[in-house]
């Protein structure tokens, strides 16, 4: 998988699995007590009177989980992973932001590549710079670039039964790094 400049973790490494290991953790952290998570995580960044873009997304943050009810925990799936590496090794090749691969792909295709158990009821979040699986998770659910707060919906879905991380750290790329959250509804 990918090119052997890349430094950090890999795809098949023991570094990804825990590093995944982690993601799913605080990811599940968001949606079995989202109340606790805004008190803990959130609330301590707010600062009163603040009216920034980043203000006014985590405010709007902390508001919305405290009134978020719990949801399942999700679990890590391998065909959920390798898509999301394949899309986190891709990202050298196109050096964009976004959720098309270098190949036309969207998360839907790459899912399809590895398993068809989820249907193509999938979502995927993308997040560039960040390398510590606490940070990322509170950056997707503040979601201060993305007025419609969809990686945030994506943490969040109910339906959502599974989830796999991609995650490449490289000077190769704009921003250093990029970690790659696919989900997955697994139909019982």
């Amino acid at each position: 998988m990918g090119c052997s400049k890349h430094e950090g973790v890999r795809g098949d490494s023991a570094e990804l699995s825990a590093f995944a290991q982690q993601m799913l953790s605080e990811v599940n952290r968001v949606r079995t007590q989202p109340k606790e998570y805004a008190e803990v995580e959130l609330k301590p960044l707010i600062k009163k009177g603040d009216q920034s873009k980043f203000q006014v997304a985590l405010q709007g943050c902390y508001k919305a989980l405290l009134t978020t009810e719990a949801r399942k925990p999700l679990a890590l799936h391998d065909a959920l992973m390798l898509s999301a590496q394949w899309f986190a090794d891709d990202y050298v090749k196109t050096k964009k932001i976004g959720h098309i691969g270098s190949d036309g792909s969207d998360v839907s295709d790459r899912v399809k590549r590895y398993t068809k158990v989820f249907g193509g009821y999938v979502g995927e979040n993308c997040q560039y710079g960040l390398t510590e699986a606490r940070a990322v998770v509170r950056s997707l659910v503040i979601d201060v670039d993305d007025d419609a707060r969809g990686h945030r919906w994506n943490i969040l879905h109910d339906k959502y039964t599974h989830m796999g991380v991609g995650f490449l750290k490289t000077k190769d790329v704009p921003y250093g790094s990029v970690v790659v959250q696919d989900f997955g509804w697994k139909h019982f």
